[in-house]
């Protein structure tokens, strides 16, 4: 299989440490290479680099997860953490120049039920 290509992101999140992905992500990763038709195909996916691909819900940008979890979640989900690189490719790529939600949180049926009462 081929590796996918794209460019590395860094990982902003809580300076408290405050981790609300539910074991996303952005939990266990600093930086993740971040795919999609208008990113530049210039570093391969590896297992300290996992993928995350643009998202739109509604005019909002966002990213999320190349690989959803196998199963019944719900998700993704905004988990807290954003993504952001000082390339300058990234605003041209993502169409914005500030940082982008990551929606790294997934939860299974019973927990978003429980959570969301």
């Amino acid at each position: 299989m081929d590796k996918r290509k794209g460019m590395i992101v860094q990982v902003y999140k809580d300076a408290s440490g405050t981790d609300c992905s539910n074991g996303g992500l952005s939990s266990r990763h600093t930086r993740l290479l971040l795919i999609g038709p208008t990113v530049p195909a210039i570093f391969e996916e590896s297992d300290d680099l996992p993928v995350v691909e643009l998202g739109k819900a509604g005019n909002r940008v966002h990213v999320r997860p190349a690989d959803i979890p196998a199963g019944d979640v719900v998700g993704p989900m905004f988990g807290g953490a954003f993504v952001y690189s000082s390339d300058s490719r990234f605003a041209e790529a993502t169409g914005s120049n500030r940082p982008l939600h990551l929606h790294d949180r997934f939860e299974t049926q019973e927990q978003y039920d429980a959570l969301s009462s």
